[in-house]
């Protein structure tokens, strides 16, 4: 029996915006239980998640052209490409200037620890079904193949291990199951233990020894960048972490440093969170054209989640202000008068029955799917007999459901340099 043929399309943009989703949600849920959530707690995780798609961008750029592309034109080079690594430390530079700026007085990266690591098992998930960041050749029994238009495919071709007609890769290591696998073992172990560390900020500290030290023995069977002097350079960047990181780690729970690790920060005022949401909103809006449109979509959710933190702690702080009840009465008057004057047109009764259409259709189009390795073009046409139903849903409206046939072909996957993230 052969190795499973892998090969999903769609997987990767489901999967990161689920990655994110499940990071917050657990994040939000552990400070309830805590009885430490608040507005600040949600700007500070809105900073921190735009600081991190913007670092997992930088972390694919080469040096040289960042700086040339700042010399030259102001503009950073475009990219597709997505980082892991340049995600964290990206997310840890915006927490330490939120932090700052909204003046959190305890640690707060122990609250991140785990949900940071369920986010990585779930878009890891994507990654494994939509072939980028896989692993080396190999004949172990559980390796697999990946689907011709695939990440994986197209490096063997260019390797020239197997030729462009070939329907499937050689089989590789399913590098991102491991990392899955890991991801989980290390958040259920940090879960267990979290209680026993006495250290502000040692959870997070741990995740990372641990992440860092499964990571770079997990990069000797994932197909990436050259070596270097027989590491990569994500293994040499990895052992500096886990240097750092375990001696601040020892050095702090020997001192056995004792703080409450997560609540409510010391509050600077409103000045303070409306200072944090216009950094975070402005980052978002400037560089709205550098960002693909999954990553947009993504960003414009959490833009709106700052501008609410800020919106509450606003409406909060009128509630107690003297001029609020004219605030109020003139709002209502506004509306009153605005209302009365309005009419709407009348409109007659439209027909609500449904009814079955039989014929023939066409029509072509173009998307592209994105993934860790960067975007692949697709065009589609649709053609031939049709057989859809049209409900009536009252007034101007209707649902047509039906069956189309179409055809997807795949045209070219952009590349932004033989360089491979990290």
């Amino acid at each position: 029996m052969g190795a499973p043929v892998v090969g999903n399309a769609y997987a990767y943009s489901a999967c990161y915006q689920l990655a994110i989703a499940a990071g917050v949600l657990l994040t939000i849920f552990t400070l309830v239980r805590r009885r430490s959530m608040s507005a600040e707690w949600l700007l500070l995780l809105a900073a921190c998640l735009v600081a991190g798609v913007v670092g997992s961008k930088l972390a694919t750029l080469p040096l040289r052209e960042v700086l040339d592309g700042a010399r030259h034109t102001g503009l950073l080079p475009q990219t597709t490409r997505k980082s892991f690594l340049g995600a964290v430390f990206g997310g840890l530079i915006g927490i330490c200037i939120a932090r700052r700026c909204l003046g959190f007085r305890t640690s707060v990266l122990d609250v991140l620890a785990i949900p940071l690591l369920i986010s990585l098992a779930v878009g890891r998930v994507g990654c494994f079904l939509t072939g980028c960041c896989f692993g080396t050749v190999t004949h172990l029994p559980w390796a697999v193949r990946y689907a011709a238009g695939t990440p994986a495919h197209d490096t063997h071709v260019r390797q020239g291990l197997i030729g462009p007609e070939a329907l499937a890769s050689l089989t590789v290591h399913p590098t991102q199951l491991y990392e899955v696998c890991l991801a989980l073992c290390i958040a259920a172990a940090l879960w267990l233990v979290q209680r026993r560390l006495r250290a502000p900020g040692s959870v997070f500290q741990a995740a990372v020894v641990l992440y860092g030290a499964c990571r770079f023995v997990g990069e000797f069977t994932r197909e990436g960048a050259p070596s270097y002097w027989i590491l990569k350079p994500a293994q040499w960047s990895l052992l500096c972490v886990v240097a750092v990181s375990t001696a601040i780690l020892v050095c702090r729970e020997r001192r056995g440093w004792h703080q409450q690790r997560a609540s409510r920060p010391d509050l600077g005022g409103l000045h303070r969170n409306l200072l944090c949401a216009c950094g975070t909103v402005a980052t978002v809006i400037v560089a709205r054209h550098w960002f693909t449109a999954l990553e947009r979509s993504v960003l414009g959710v959490i833009a709106v989640v700052a501008v609410a933190a800020v919106g509450r702690h606003v409406l909060s702080y009128a509630l107690r202000a003297r001029w609020m009840p004219a605030l109020a009465s003139g709002t209502v008057f506004l509306t009153l008068a605005v209302g009365t004057g309005w009419q709407p047109y009348a409109r007659a009764e439209s027909d609500d029955t449904g009814y079955w259409t039989i014929g023939t259709n066409a029509g072509q189009g173009r998307y592209f799917d994105e993934s860790c390795g960067g975007r692949t073009f697709y065009s589609y046409s649709a053609y031939g007999p049709e057989l859809s139903h049209t409900d009536g849903l009252g007034g101007e409206n209707a649902l047509t459901l039906g069956l189309r046939t179409t055809q997807i072909v795949r045209e070219e996957e952009e590349s932004d340099g033989e360089h491979h993230a990290p």
